[in-house]
């Protein structure tokens, strides 16, 4: 398994109960009934882990050490890492084909993310303790399929699992107890939600760590196993294909007056999926200045301004030549990805 940030967390297991399973997700996870307990950890020990080095086998062999962690993603970790061509298991589905990283969300916060300095936690992360509220994610499930259905690229949720307890610094709660405790608020209904991902990595991951080569090789590979490519993507096909891709998106969403409400370096993966729709409307019920279609398209150039940017630096590593082909090549490649991406969104 790849996974960056490398904190390898005890996995606690809590009482719970199955609210929603995705049917297209049904034949894979059997074990996933609605109604029913799953039998699996679910929580972050946030005191008891190991670090990690990049690398490490699908079956780590350390008994009970089984979600991974990182500095980036404050309230999620990995929990599986599975290639999957999801058509093989059901023909109709609306995703993106490929899915390899499966994570759970609502799992309690990483400490590692809340003592980092590298950038600003969102106050959502630090609020009720890095757990998820069911409300949230059911309005992010309800744009998540909505988006899908019209054609955009998301991250789909597998299921939803109640949780009828939690563990918390070092114990478990019942949920009064954690409320009355002031752990979570009053009207606070813990849900962990597993989501199925090709790559987890984001574009906020390639601005945060050092190892970018490692993360877009991933991305690279995972592109190329999701539209069956038999020769690896170069650098720059893949920033262009990124590029081109990302236009769509932002066209898709425009074309059906869909205003996302935190799109941000995190919201896009580096296979350029979209996720996190919790909050967000449909531009009808939005302020004038954002309900206009360019706040939204002018986002998505900044987001790839920020994934350009990183991609010069992989790309560009060999000392600048005087020569006139060699002159502002980096800035050239950055404005060919930005011609690329408004072509694009306007093709679309």
């Amino acid at each position: 398994m790849l996974i960056y940030g490398n904190y390898l967390h005890i996995g606690r297991r809590i009482s719970n109960t199955v609210t929603y399973v995705n049917p297209h997700f049904k034949s894979i996870f059997k074990d996933l009934k609605v109604g029913q307990s799953l039998n699996a950890r679910l929580l972050l020990d946030s005191k008891v882990f190991i670090p990690l080095s990049h690398h490490f086998s699908n079956n780590p062999q350390i008994e009970g050490f089984n979600l991974v962690a990182n500095g980036i993603h404050t309230r999620a970790a990995i929990a599986l890492k599975k290639p999957i061509n999801l058509s093989k298991y059901s023909s109709n589905h609306p995703y993106p084909d490929y899915v390899e990283d499966f994570e759970l969300k609502g799992v309690g916060n990483n400490s590692h993310a809340l003592q980092s300095l590298m950038y600003p936690i969102p106050l959502v992360a630090m609020t009720n303790r890095g757990f998820q509220d069911a409300s949230n994610a059911v309005d992010d499930l309800h744009w998540t399929e909505y988006l899908a259905s019209k054609g955009v690229r998301v991250v789909p949720h597998i299921a939803h699992i109640r949780l009828n307890e939690i563990y918390y610094n070092g114990r478990k709660y019942s949920l009064d107890q954690a409320r009355e405790s002031k752990i979570i608020s009053t009207k606070f209904e813990p849900v962990v939600i597993f989501r199925g991902f090709g790559v987890r990595d984001r574009i906020q991951d390639l601005t945060t760590f050092k190892n970018k080569t490692e993360l877009v090789d991933r991305a690279i590979k995972s592109v190329s196993k999701e539209f069956k490519l038999k020769k690896k993507m170069s650098y720059r096909k893949y920033s262009i294909w990124f590029a081109k891709t990302l236009g769509k998106q932002i066209k898709l969403m425009n074309n059906i007056g869909f205003h996302h409400y935190t799109l941000h370096p995190h919201q896009v993966t580096l296979d350029c999926r979209i996720l996190d729709f919790a909050g967000s409307s449909l531009s009808s019920v939005l302020p004038v200045h954002l309900s206009n279609p360019y706040y939204q398209k002018l986002i998505g150039s900044e987001l790839l301004t920020d994934f350009s940017d990183e991609m010069v630096k992989i790309m560009f590593t060999a000392p600048k030549i005087n020569l006139p082909f060699f002159k502002n090549r980096e800035e050239r490649f950055e404005n060919l990805l930005q011609t690329v991406y408004e072509k694009s969104y306007a093709s679309n």
